[in-house]
């Protein structure tokens, strides 16, 4: 599962470049065999924000693999369960900051990294556009070179972290679609939708029954 998340956008080399070295089914995966020698941390990001950043080779991997488990009837496409996971951002906590601190840091300089870029021009479409979906506060806390990551409560003391929020085909627990967001609660109903929609749209799944925990029922489900 990290591994599926990372790949959808979380920014946790760290995290993952220890469950390949660990893991021996990661290992399998990627032809490392038993000592073979995992890539340092910093490849997976350069190549997820580099030559895949615009493309959709990634998603096609996974849902070529769908594919083959529906065609085999292993995926029902009617019953499901959508839960989600929180990663830790790899992000200093002692250095989080008020948002308005954080933007005077991020004005004077003359560049920004590429996820506060990324962060600045969300802002700017979402100026621009009717938000849908529950309202979220504004942030608290960021992270001067991570804002997307969100100042999070929910595992015990606060931190930085993203979450994994999984579409679960529940015949056989097949992971069927996966959203990454920032760790609020607000967007928990945002991804649980989008991924609604897009196994609808995709796959034709017309579930007839959906178990989720009640932080979904938060806000408007429809």
């Amino acid at each position: 599962m990290l591994l599926i998340g990372y790949l959808y956008g979380i920014p946790s080399e760290r995290q993952l470049v220890e469950e390949v070295h660990l893991n021996l089914a990661y290992r399998w995966f990627c032809k490392l065999g038993l000592e073979g020698q995992v890539p340092d941390r910093s490849t997976f990001s350069k190549n997820r924000h580099g030559r895949f950043a615009d493309g959709d080779v990634l998603r096609c991997l996974f849902e070529s693999v769908l594919e083959k488990f529906i065609g085999f009837g292993i995926v029902g496409g009617t019953d499901a369960a959508i839960d989600g996971s929180t990663i830790e951002a790899d992000a200093n906590r002692e250095r989080k900051d008020a948002p308005d601190a954080v933007q005077k840091i991020w004005s004077q300089k003359d560049q920004v990294q590429r996820p506060v870029a990324d962060y600045l021009t969300k802002l700017a479409d979402a100026d621009q556009a009717a938000q849908s979906g529950p309202k979220k506060k504004p942030p608290k806390y960021l992270f001067e070179t991570d804002p997307e990551a969100a100042w999070s409560l929910k595992d015990g003391p606060g931190r930085f972290s993203y979450e994994t929020n999984y579409l679960v085909d529940t015949d056989h627990g097949i992971i069927v679609d996966v959203e990454a967001t920032p760790a609020r609660l607000s967007q928990e109903i945002v991804a649980a939708k989008t991924m609604l929609d897009r196994s609808q749209d995709r796959y034709d799944f017309r579930l007839d029954r959906v178990a989720a925990d009640g932080s979904y029922g938060t806000g408007h489900f429809q």
